[in-house]
Formats: structure tokens, sequence, C-alpha cells
């Protein structure tokens, strides 16, 4: 069953929506997608750093695997932890 409800958005994302053929499904589906993404945690805010320090400090990762990973970050600034 479907119903109708009227909600105020941004004028920019209804000139993107009304472009779209069915724009009732592309409204649903990005709802659908929202619910289930806010599910999770999202990570992209923590730098790089400071997640691999985090994972060394809880012992989840070796040394040796975090200073090989600390060597791919585009600033290996990163040094190893005092623990």
């Amino acid at each position: 069953m479907k119903i109708a409800r009227t909600f105020t958005i941004d004028h920019s994302l209804y000139c993107e929506l009304k472009k779209r053929k069915n724009q009732s499904a592309t409204v649903e589906a990005a709802l659908r997608n929202w619910i289930h993404d806010s599910e999770y945690i999202d990570l992209t805010p923590i730098p790089s750093e400071r997640l691999l320090l985090e994972l060394r400090k809880r012992m989840i990762i070796n040394k040796e695997l975090y200073l090989a990973l600390c060597l791919q970050l585009p600033s290996s600034s990163s040094k190893e932890p005092s623990s």
C-alpha cells in the first residue's frame, strides 16, 4: 500500500528530482538506502592515522602490519605508538 505525503525540500534538490522519470521511486529508494545505511557507524570522519593507532592500541593489528599500513598512507607521518 502506498500513501501520499507532502514534504519540504531544498529547491536544488527539487530541480534534480524533477529530471527523474519516476520521482516517487527515486525518493523511496533514497529513503530506504538512508535508513539502511544509518544502522551502521560511519568511520569516514576518523583520520586514517587515528584509526591505525586505535587498532594498534587495541592489539587488533600487530606492529608489522601497523607499520606496513602507515607506509601506504598519503602522509606517512604516523609513528609507532609507545606501548
